[in-house]
């Protein structure tokens, strides 16, 4: 199998991240944190990561994070960037980004490590936003992440770890993962206002938000989109657990592109 972009994947029988890339499995042999070119395996799971990798390939855009292959045992984490790429051919890139960057890297089209203006408002747009909507959302969020949207100055997401509103969820900790204790808190409270089906209104969500956290003006803006994108999603004002779930793992965005009236970043190719 020789597919054209490099795939961070998990297997989950061997706990092990890896790298698919040329008909090749690589992983972090040495310990250091990092898959480099230089750490090739013929392990006997490399048939099957080959075939989860080709599976992905073919079916999803290969940079959407946490797709499971089609025997389960392998899930995805997406391609690597380009500065990623440079990283692995040379010293090595890191196992896994954070959970932090898979989620806003969802506005990084062409895949360099930086959200250049016209990538946010394409992707706003592939989320199903209009175009003075999203032309709205892009001047904002530029702002809000340190760019300036009037020079077209890119966001790098690299410097998100150091970027922190004043009041926050709290749920991505100081490097740009999950804090578990604090999220399975937030979700507790989404899960005990839901029906049995998982699902709660817009106006319900929006409260259980304020009860669980003391949010300033940015995430409240933020949490605006979400609902946005959820209601879009779900064709009614409401909003699912599992669609905060994914909020926090990365996925939600990618998902909502992937919706059939959306255009662009869809992961569902076939099936």
């Amino acid at each position: 199998m020789a597919n054209a972009l490099a795939l961070r994947l998990h297997d989950k029988t061997t706990k092990q991240d890896v790298i698919v890339a040329d008909g090749q499995v690589y992983a972090d042999k040495n310990g250091d944190g990092k898959i480099a070119k230089s750490e090739q395996i013929n392990s006997s799971r490399k048939d099957a990561l080959l075939a989860a990798a080709g599976y992905v390939d073919q079916y999803f855009v290969a940079k959407v994070p946490g797709i499971v292959s089609q025997d389960g045992s392998v899930v995805s984490n997406g391609s690597l960037t380009k500065v990623e790429l440079k990283e692995f051919e040379g010293g090595g890139t890191l196992t896994r980004r954070n959970r932090l960057q898979e989620h806003l890297a969802f506005f990084d089209v062409n895949g360099d490590g930086k959200i250049a203006m016209g990538e946010s408002f394409k992707s706003w747009r592939a989320l199903g936003f209009s175009t003075l909507k999203s032309a709205t959302l892009t001047a904002g969020s530029t702002v809000v992440f340190g760019g300036r949207p009037w020079n077209g100055m890119k966001v790098d997401l690299a410097s998100m770890n150091d970027w922190r509103p004043k009041g926050t969820t709290g749920i991505y900790d100081k490097d740009g993962n999950i804090d578990q204790v604090k999220f399975d808190k937030f979700i507790g409270a989404f899960e005990k206002h839901a029906d049995a089906q998982g699902v709660l209104s817009t106006e319900m969500a929006k409260a259980v938000v304020t009860e669980q956290a003391n949010l300033g003006s940015v995430p409240k803006r933020q949490f605006d989109s979400f609902y946005a994108v959820c209601e879009h999603m779900n064709k009614s004002k409401t909003v699912t657990v599992d669609q905060v779930r994914w909020l926090y793992d990365g996925s939600l965005l990618y998902r909502a592109a992937g919706t059939p009236d959306n255009e662009g970043h869809a992961p569902l190719q076939n099936g």
